[in-house]
């Protein structure tokens, strides 16, 4: 005990050793790989800082948040607290959202009779993503036939590679499969 109290006197005499200084982020494991990596993209390239990234679920996010095992929460949800748990939230970015599908299917708007009668992959229901989808599809009368559900942004990617069905993702999930073509 007096060991570590000496060390606090030391570090409020002298300040942190940036060698200790280590910053623990938690992500949503529903995020985007690319948009956590490009939010990073700064600690990347500091030597002095070290950084450890903790993929979760919501509810374990803000339990690790409310535990202090975690610095950071990085959530693509709305963020709701409790009597217990009072959080602060700041919106950090918006992501385009598109309408991705194989390379050859050309869609220009969204009144596009190629979007009228498709194979989709989607996001469930209880996401707002999904949402915003049924609305466009109500109002633009399309008749999606929907091919599998997923709430993880990397299997939508790879279930719209492998089945050549439509997906609404946002851009930067897709970044590297768009630049290739």
């Amino acid at each position: 005990i007096f060991h570590e109290g000496e060390n606090l006197v030391n570090q409020l005499k002298q300040g942190m050793d940036g060698s200790d200084l280590v910053v623990r982020i938690g992500h949503a494991s529903t995020m985007s790989r690319n948009f956590v990596e490009a939010f990073i993209h700064e600690l990347v390239h500091q030597q002095d800082v070290q950084y450890r990234l903790h993929s979760m679920t919501p509810d374990q996010l803000f339990n690790e948040l409310a535990d202090h095992q975690i610095d950071i929460a990085l959530a693509n949800t709305s963020v709701r607290g409790s009597d217990k748990q009072l959080w602060q939230s700041r919106l950090l970015a918006r992501q385009p959202v598109s309408v991705i599908g194989p390379p050859g299917r050309d869609i220009e708007q969204l009144t596009d009779v190629a979007l009228t009668n498709n194979n989709w992959v989607l996001p469930p229901e209880n996401m707002p993503l999904r949402a915003a989808f049924d609305m466009l599809s109500a109002e633009y009368n399309w008749q999606p036939r929907v091919l599998a559900e997923a709430d993880d942004m990397a299997m939508l990617r790879l279930l719209a590679r492998d089945t050549g069905a439509l997906a609404v993702i946002p851009d930067v999930v897709v970044r590297d499969e768009l630049t290739s073509g």
